[in-house]
């Protein structure tokens, strides 16, 4: 029961108003057959129903009728029905030519080859002669002050290598593996 002290319907009494529903659509064109008799459901399960208002019930629109086409609107049946002339024309099974090689052209350039010779002749020209007015001759002996220091800091150098060497690959290596390591736990 509601609220308000009004009686909600049973539910014969909405199945009756599915029925009118439905037979009113229909029209005159169908009578609606008699239902058949069925068991009454069991009293307790409307015990269990929680009281309230219940599901709305929404009437079905009935679907509008076909319209009928005026002798203006049809269409006039075709002559009979013309066979589509074969447009495609099936090609022949591919095939793959076969591959034949090319030979080998090598890039054309804007310049031949001797000009290109005098041009790097040239060039090693003029750069044996900027290196031998930087070098300094000591004495009669043709070597140069590069080549003299050369000589004595290489021996010089390898010992400092063989000392320090170990000693600072070392202490780089472990900087960079504890930035990896923090960068890690950053993460």
């Amino acid at each position: 029961m509601s609220a308000d002290g009004q009686q909600e319907p049973s539910m014969e009494d909405i199945l009756a108003s599915i029925r009118k529903i439905l037979s009113e659509d229909d029209g005159e064109a169908a009578k609606p057959a008699q239902p058949e008799s069925e068991p009454e459901p069991d009293p307790s399960i409307f015990d269990e129903m929680p009281e309230g208002p219940g599901p709305d019930i929404v009437a079905v629109e009935p679907e509008p009728e076909p319209l009928e086409l005026s002798t203006e609107q049809q269409v006039a049946p075709q002559g009979a029905y013309e066979e589509p002339q074969q447009q495609y024309q099936p090609q022949q099974q591919y095939q793959p030519q076969q591959y034949q090689p090319q030979d080998y052209q090598p890039q054309k350039y804007l310049v031949g080859d001797p000009a290109v010779q005098a041009a790097g002749a040239s060039i090693a020209q003029l750069a044996n002669a900027v290196s031998r007015e930087r070098a300094v001759v000591l004495g009669n002996t043709g070597i140069t002050l590069e080549q003299l220091v050369r000589e004595i800091c290489t021996p010089i150098l390898k010992e400092w290598l063989d000392t320090n060497l170990p000693h600072i690959v070392d202490r780089v290596v472990k900087q960079e593996i504890e930035r990896i390591v923090n960068r890690s736990e950053h993460m």
